[in-house]
């Protein structure tokens, strides 16, 4: 509609910190996956929630209503969420996706409801281990709690449950330079619920492209 933007949080948090607005996340191990929390409008002001982009930012689509954590692992194969406490409350429920957020399981991890502070993984987005911290209801103690998903998967990904992908809305031969060369990278398909694997060594094919005649100036 005119005048409706889809608007991603950054900076957002440090000036409303009761919003607690989780940065926009990427990450080299998930070429073309991003996930900010945004609001659909004309400004900052509106509902929240958190959206998708599995082409580099092309197009989006929201995954979730209001504030949450999220982060994702496997190299973009599980998406993962938790309700942020002064937005929900308190939660004992993990929600995690392992099909680029289309459906979504929830996972109980703790018998009592708890205040989330955060919600992290080991650098590089590469495994299945999640971190929480946060506090009982009661009085405040700090708790750390460790998630690991690799169950969430029903079987080790093979050369069937991948295709190539490139970060633009043109493939194939017309497909544009970007900084002067050609990227393609080798993707899992959303809807293989199979395991990329810590060690999974993603191939990308690269094409430095020639000069043409709109690379010159007078």
């Amino acid at each position: 509609k005119e005048g409706c933007s889809l608007h991603l949080s950054q900076k957002f948090t440090q000036l409303y910190p009761l919003s607690r607005s989780v940065p926009i996340l990427s990450s080299r191990s998930a070429p073309g996956v991003i996930m900010a929390t945004g609001v659909l409008g004309k400004s900052l002001k509106g509902h929240p929630g958190v959206f998708l982009s599995t082409d580099a930012g092309l197009s989006w689509r929201q995954i979730l209503n209001d504030y949450y954590f999220f982060n994702f692992g496997d190299h973009g194969g599980v998406l993962v969420a938790v309700k942020y406490y002064k937005a929900h409350g308190e939660t004992r429920e993990l929600l995690y996706s392992t099909d680029d957020g289309e459906t979504w399981q929830t996972f109980e991890f703790s018998e009592n409801n708890l205040r989330v502070y955060g919600l992290m993984t080991e650098p590089g987005e590469n495994t299945t281990i999640f971190t929480m911290f946060g506090s009982f209801v009661g009085a405040h103690q700090w708790l750390i709690l460790k998630v690991d998903l690799r169950n969430a998967f029903t079987y080790v990904c093979t050369k069937d449950d991948y295709k190539f992908w490139s970060p633009s809305a043109v493939s194939g031969p017309r497909m544009p330079c970007l900084m002067g060369r050609k990227e393609t990278y080798e993707r899992r398909v959303p809807h293989s619920n199979c395991y990329n694997g810590r060690d999974y060594d993603r191939p990308v094919k690269l094409e430095v492209c020639e000069c043409e005649l709109e690379d010159f100036e007078w």
